[in-house]
């Protein structure tokens, strides 16, 4: 997860007051910017919505074990295998 952070976001980025960089797909995915061939979007965003985003997709995955392991069409998470 964090090379396809540091991949889409590196700390060298400039970010200005009240921003945070935020990337698609997510860095916990297998399409994220390291894993995903390239192919991502980054974008500056208000830091507050930023984490609120953060904090929700963290939930989504705590409350859906099933989406855990792979089954979110369309995005798999990092870490696991389609067979999961």
């Amino acid at each position: 997860m964090a090379k396809n952070r540091n991949t889409a976001c590196p700390s060298s980025l400039e970010r200005p007051p009240g921003k945070q960089c935020d990337e698609f797909p997510f860095a916990s995915t297998w399409q994220g910017a390291n894993t995903g061939g390239g192919n991502y979007s980054r974008r500056m965003i208000n830091t507050t919505q930023n984490e609120d985003g953060g904090r929700a997709l963290s939930r989504f995955y705590l409350y859906n074990p099933r989406h855990r392991g792979g089954q979110i069409p369309g995005v798999d998470q990092v870490g696991t295998t389609a067979e999961d």
